[in-house]
């Protein structure tokens, strides 16, 4: 899939991502299919097809979107499509549900607080919420 979007090969990306959504339903493996659409949207907004990605956030949330990959993804996704609220309230659950995972704390909730403070306009704000994962890289 990722050489398909490095080729800009939309049709592929979104045939493949619905296969293995369909897979993981009939395996009744509903983290798999939430992280799935959350990763497919991300690239949809990506490419700024915002409706799709928001669609795509939505079916990943009534899928049970509780994993910190998927919520990673659609908080970004919706951030990036400036639906603000919507991205904070999911990195917000990422920071409930995950308050002592250093990767979660370090690097997804910033980056997604930065993508947030972005797409408002706030760019200084973006980049110091980033001097966290700097340091973490770094050390």
């Amino acid at each position: 899939m990722h050489k398909a979007f490095l080729r800009g090969d939309v049709a592929t990306i979104r045939s493949l991502s619905d296969a293995l959504v369909s897979r993981q339903r009939k395996a009744k493996r509903m983290e798999n299919v939430a992280e799935e659409l959350a990763y497919h949207a991300d690239q949809e907004a990506y490419l700024g097809n915002y409706d799709l990605a928001r669609n795509l956030c939505a079916q990943a949330d009534e899928a049970g979107n509780n994993s910190a990959l998927g919520l990673f993804k659609c908080s970004h996704a919706l951030a990036q499509a400036g639906d603000a609220s919507a991205a904070e309230a999911l990195a917000a659950k990422l920071n409930e549900l995950f308050p002592e995972n250093t990767f979660q704390q370090k690097v997804l909730v910033p980056v997604t607080n930065s993508t947030i403070q972005r797409t408002r306009g706030n760019a200084r704000t973006a980049v110091d919420l980033l001097a966290v994962l700097r340091a973490f890289i770094c050390h």
